[in-house]
Order: C-alpha cells, then structure tokens, then sequence
C-alpha cells in the first residue's frame, strides 16, 4: 500500500513537470540494434518511466466476422498472466514494484502502457515483454473477463449514451466494420477461444505496426537495449488487414430510438478531417473553441436542454473522420426543440 502511494505521487509530480515546462521538449529519435524506433524524452528531475506502445491497424475494427470483442477482451487479458508467470502472481510482481500497465484497444489501434519507477525497469520491462509475447491466456481469467465484458453489454443497453453512439455508427458506418460493436455481442463474445486470442496477439503484434514513445529517467543507449529486449523477438510482419475506405451514409437522416426515460440524448454529427490532414491542428483549435466548458457552450445551455459536448473534436480514425454535437435534455419531449433553439443560437452566435 506504501508503494502504491508513493507512485500516486510521483506520478502526480511527473504530470507537473511537463504540463509546467515552457522550454521547447527535447524530443529523440532513437533506434536499436535491431532497427526498433521509438521517440525518446529524457527527464531526469523524477525518478521514473513511461512508456507508450502502439501497434497501428491492429484495433477492433480487424476482429473477425461473428467474433467481435476480440480485441477488446485481449487487451483485458494481456496483464493476466504471462510466461510461466499465472495471473494472480503477475498482478502481484506489478504491485510490489508499484508498475502501472494498461492496454487499450481503439477502432484502428491497439495501445499498451507502462508506468515505472526507474529503480525497478529491470522487472517491469520484463514484465511488458512477456505480456506482449508470451500471454497465458488461462481459461480462470478467460473466463472472468468474459463475464466483466457481458455485464458491460447488459449495463451499456440500457444506457442512453451508449445506445445513441451505437445507432449512429451503426447508420453512418452501415456495411463497414466500424458499424460493428466494438465490445462485441453475447454471441460472439461467447465464440471467442484462447486460440482466437493467441491469434490475435500473433498476427497483429509485429515490429512493423509499432509506435514508441518513452520518457524518462533512462539513457538513450539503455533505452536502445531495452527496446531489442522488450520487442525485439516479435514478428517482424504479419498478415495485412485491408479496412476500406469509409463512404457515410444516411446524410440529413434522423433515427430516433424510443425510450421510456425522463432524458433524451442526442447526436449529429458529420463528415469531418482525417489526421493527416493540414488542417487537423487548427480542427482541434476551432473545437475547442466551441466546444465543451467554453463560454459559448455555457451560454447555449437552458434549463431544458444540456449542452454535453458542443462540437467533439475530429475522429482520428484511419477510414473516416467526423466532426459531432452531443446535447440532452432534462423532458425527452424537449429534446429536439430545446437542441434546435440551442442551434439556432449558435448560428446567430457565429453570424456575424
């Protein structure tokens, strides 16, 4: 418990560091022995590490066809034991060197991280090296999480929110795997195997796909050692996952799901910019501008309708990108009105 506190803080502290520097960050490409690239910020002023890893095209939209929820539920496995370390004790080695680590799957990416102190990177990179190529994939935690994601499918149908994300994907994205549920179904959640999940992590886990950024409290030689060790046996290729550009449907369409519920949540969204557009940066600026906990969000608001989100910022999704509004209101009956004056109100805000 000591050790867990003591991380709190360190962490806390590391945010403050770089959310308080105003010198130009010292950013470095640094590559290993075995061509592995990661970019590297050295900081010393705190005794610890943070590693990000990402394998590009590897997210839920490569799940196969009636086993949706694999890659969701391998990056809820992956922490639960590898090697010849069971799940109960690999928890445990990351407890007592107070290590963080977490993954993550997104529509187009699957993400990893670790948080250590820098006096115990010898285990804790160990740890993220078995994890990424030896998981266990025991049929106790297997198990387990099968049941967490089905409870989180059960409590996701009756939320709102969730249920207008889902419809909106499901029309705008019709035919394309990012219409399907990322989460899976109770179908095909109930169809995924170890073997599924091995396949997974072999076919989508190689050197080519990987991202890496590392910042910290380690030297640029000691970081090129660690990413051979930690990545270095990984397939250098694996099998191309061909996602087709995305054409939006259903454009000035309303879908409307009935719900006896005393708040209404709502979505409109459209096409927006990809990330590697020129103008993704100034998207986020304009976004943030209008949108949520800004002044013009908080003068749109009225005492029947909530403006949650005013303007989400762009999607970076590789396939297609989108610009959103979310908004409730406190009587479903209001909800279209209230959004429409709240609209209204905007235009006229930005007119001049």
């Amino acid at each position: 418990m000591i050790r867990r506190k003591c991380l709190l803080v360190l962490t806390v502290c590391f945010g403050f560091v770089f959310a308080g520097s105003v010198q130009a960050t010292d950013i470095r490409k640094v590559v290993s022995d075995k061509g592995i690239v990661a970019w590297f910020v050295p900081d010393s002023s705190v005794p610890l590490l943070a590693l990000n890893v990402v394998f590009r095209g590897a997210g839920s939209a490569t799940d196969p066809d009636g086993k949706e929820g694999l890659a969701e539920m391998t990056s809820s496995l992956l922490d639960e034991g590898a090697g010849n370390i069971a799940s109960a004790d690999f928890q445990r080695r990351l407890e007592d060197i107070a290590a963080q680590m977490t993954f993550s799957a997104g529509r187009d990416h699957f993400s990893g991280r670790l948080r250590t102190l820098s006096s115990e990177r010898d285990d804790a990179f160990d740890l993220l090296r078995l994890a990424i190529s030896k998981p266990r994939f025991d049929q106790e935690p297997v198990e387990r999480v099968r049941s967490q994601l089905l409870a989180a499918l059960k409590r996701n149908a009756e939320n709102p929110r969730r249920i207008s994300g889902r419809t909106w994907s499901e029309t705008v994205f019709a035919g394309h795997p990012y219409s399907r549920p990322a989460m899976g179904t109770e179908d095909s959640l109930a169809a995924i195997s170890a073997p599924d999940l091995k396949s997974f992590v072999g076919e989508r886990f190689t050197r080519d796909r990987l991202v890496i950024g590392v910042v910290g409290d380690i030297s640029e030689d000691e970081l090129k050692s660690r990413l051979d060790s930690v990545f270095g046996d990984l397939p250098q290729t694996g099998p191309a996952f061909d996602i087709p550009e995305v054409q939006p449907s259903a454009a000035g369409k309303t879908v409307v799901v009935s719900k006896p519920i005393p708040q209404s949540v709502m979505i409109v969204g459209q096409k927006g910019i990809k990330r590697e557009d020129p103008d993704w940066y100034a998207g986020l600026l304009v976004t943030r501008i209008f949108g949520g906990g800004s002044r013009t969000s908080n003068a749109l608001r009225t005492p029947s309708f909530n403006v949650d989100s005013l303007v989400n910022p762009p999607s970076p999704s590789n396939n297609a990108s989108k610009f959103s509004f979310v908004g409730s209101a406190i009587k479903s009956s209001n909800a279209f009105n209230s959004s429409s004056c709240s609209l209204n109100r905007l235009a006229l805000s930005y007119s001049l």
